[in-house]
């Protein structure tokens, strides 16, 4: 029996999760750019009709997510990971009264959901380089 060439060629070792794969990346690429094109709409529902929702301040934090860097940085960093990995997370920054103020991406390989028998997911664990795992509440984290 005859092969074609490079037929026994590991793929998953040579391309691993394909973030070092210059195809992958164009495509990846192309998600990135135009998916932030589309305008966000925030509708509410109303009996049974949906209403737009002009003014909200969720509105205003996918624009601005926080001070550091706009909303489209922010969806960037996120549709990478959750086409590459298949997952991605923003961390919730709230008051003290517990009102939404900033929303931080956080790289996948950073934290990971954290499971007990009685709750699909009961938490998160991020991991800041060079400091000690924090234990963060499923409302925390999107």
């Amino acid at each position: 029996m005859r092969f074609l060439p490079r037929s026994y060629r590991n793929y998953q070792r040579d391309v691993s999760d394909g973030a070092q794969s210059s195809i992958v990346l164009a495509c990846v690429g192309w998600i990135c750019r135009n998916f932030p094109e589309a305008p966000v709409k925030l509708e509410q529902r109303k009996d049974t009709d949906w209403e737009l929702v002009d003014d909200h301040d969720l509105l205003d934090l996918l624009e601005r997510p926080n001070r550091f860097y706009s909303g489209v940085a922010l969806w960037h960093a996120t549709l990478f990971d959750w086409t590459i990995y298949g997952n991605a997370y923003w961390i919730k920054v709230k008051s003290r009264g517990g009102k939404l103020l900033q929303l931080w991406y956080t790289p996948q390989s950073l934290i990971s959901p954290v499971a007990d028998d009685k709750k699909f997911i009961k938490g998160y664990e991020y991991r800041p380089p060079g400091y000690e795992p924090i234990k963060l509440d499923v409302e925390d984290v999107v």
